[in-house]
């Protein structure tokens, strides 16, 4: 019997506990690996995005990193291309980093249990399809979170 104590809800660490304990150390690694290798495609693959940059890449690491954009992109943000994914279904968090860095935004990447290599694939595409779509535009988008017509709800 284990008996656990959170302050905040606890069921990343309990299954993380059950993931450790069923797939044992050798499976628990695998299971890493796999998760660093696809994260490692996905960052690569943005990488090679013109806009893009990584701030961080996710080998021999966690499966998370960050992206940004170039700072010669001044039509559309990161917070345009997490809008623009979030209608494809997506969920990849755009914010501001903390104070001293304030003025980088960008795009985190968690790369978790049940994403696979095929997954990544259509998230390149999307984002692809997006950048492009950014790109191909003439004049600056509002600032996110903004209406052109100054209304706010």
């Amino acid at each position: 019997t284990i008996g656990m104590n959170f302050s905040r809800p606890g069921a990343q660490v309990v299954g993380q506990y059950f993931n450790f304990l069923h797939l044992g150390r050798a499976g628990y690694t695998q299971r890493m690996a796999t998760l660093e290798a696809i994260a490692c495609h996905l960052a690569d693959g943005l990488r090679d995005l013109p806009p893009l940059r990584l701030v961080s890449h996710p080998l021999g690491q966690l499966p998370v990193f960050a992206v940004e954009l170039d700072p010669s992109v001044a039509n559309w943000s990161v917070f345009h291309l997490s809008d623009k994914l979030r209608e494809r279904g997506w969920q990849v968090p755009a914010y501001t980093l903390p104070a001293d860095c304030q003025e980088r935004a960008v795009l985190r990447f968690v790369v978790r249990a049940g994403f696979s290599r095929d997954m990544a694939d259509a998230l390149l595409d999307d984002i692809e399809r997006a950048v492009v779509w950014f790109e191909s535009l003439r004049d600056p988008l509002p600032r996110a979170g903004e209406s052109s017509d100054g209304f706010h709800h």
